[in-house]
């Protein structure tokens, strides 16, 4: 159950750090942490390397440049487009919305881990991916009827834009559980592959600076306007980040997404009951959530 705990705590942390988000975005630019969470995912993949990585001999061996593109891309699909995104649907849609859109990226997992990796799910697991696939849709369809703000108020445009940033997230952290997992099949270093694909988010956002002020804005933003708790959420998305590498490292790609799927659970929780950023969901978002909750048992207990 190691690899499955590990997913459970990956959860965790990112659900901690997206409500983070949506706070600190009252306050300051919601961009501020996307970098932030960069430097600290390099910074904290350096001290779990060092510690706990393997060592250097493990990494002279003929699969070492294959591995380290693998890493390459995988840090750019997570750490550099899947978080851009995952910013700017929480800044249009809220924790609790953004949160629904997210559930699809297992769907887009589990497909590519079987046409690439040919992984398999038992039937408990494709029970349960049924089941979070009916939660998806009836609340996405539930989002498109009350196209609201987070706060309630009426936001023309902003629904259609947040859903789209969302979609975009959930198709490159499926490509980027993917990838991780080719890299961890050449070279078994969860912690040293996080820490490069850092690097090459780092390097994407300074070449694209040059070209982008979309891209000059994300880098300015932590030294211009950050707040508390922007520095907890960029923290959050990249412990759960690194620790989401380690469970790659004991079960497949395609359960680690699934599991993955608590967030949602989790972040819910927290925006509503805990911090009481957001409302209450309705009755039908409540239900559903219950029953997404039971598909991710059945593919954690399967």
């Amino acid at each position: 159950m190691t690899g499955e705990l590990l997913a459970l705590a990956s959860s965790v942390a990112y659900a901690l750090g997206s409500v983070a988000i949506v706070i600190s975005a009252r306050d300051t630019n919601a961009r501020a942490s996307v970098l932030l969470s960069v430097l600290f995912t390099a910074g904290l993949s350096l001290l779990a390397w060092l510690f706990l990585g393997a060592s250097v001999s493990d990494w002279l061996t003929a699969e070492v440049v294959s591995a380290v593109f693998y890493f390459s891309v995988a840090g750019l699909l997570a750490t550099a487009i899947g978080r851009l995104t995952l910013h700017k649907s929480l800044e249009h849609l809220g924790v609790v919305r953004a949160s629904t859109v997210r559930r699809l990226t297992p769907f887009f997992s589990v497909l590519l881990a079987w046409i690439l990796l040919g992984e398999t799910l038992s039937g408990t697991g494709i029970g349960g991916m049924v089941l979070i696939g009916f939660t998806v849709l009836i609340l996405v369809g539930h989002s498109w009827l009350q196209p609201t703000s987070p706060e309630g108020q009426p936001k023309p445009g902003g629904a259609t834009l947040g859903y789209a940033f969302g979609l975009a997230c959930a198709l490159s952290y499926a490509l980027s559980y993917i990838v991780r997992k080719s890299g961890i099949q050449l070279i078994n270093d969860p912690y040293l592959g996080s820490l490069i694909g850092a690097i090459a988010a780092l390097l994407f956002y300074c070449s694209m600076s040059l070209f982008s002020p979309s891209y000059r804005t994300v880098l300015k933003a932590p030294w211009r306007s950050h707040s508390r708790w922007s520095a907890v959420g960029a923290g959050c998305v990249a412990l759960g980040q690194i620790i989401q590498f380690a469970a790659l490292s004991h079960i497949p790609a395609a359960r680690v997404a699934l599991i993955n799927v608590s967030e949602v659970v989790i972040a819910s929780f927290l925006a509503v009951h805990v911090l009481k950023i957001e409302r209450r969901p309705v009755t039908t978002v409540q239900a559903v959530a219950a029953f997404a909750t039971v598909g991710v048992l059945l593919v954690v207990l399967e």
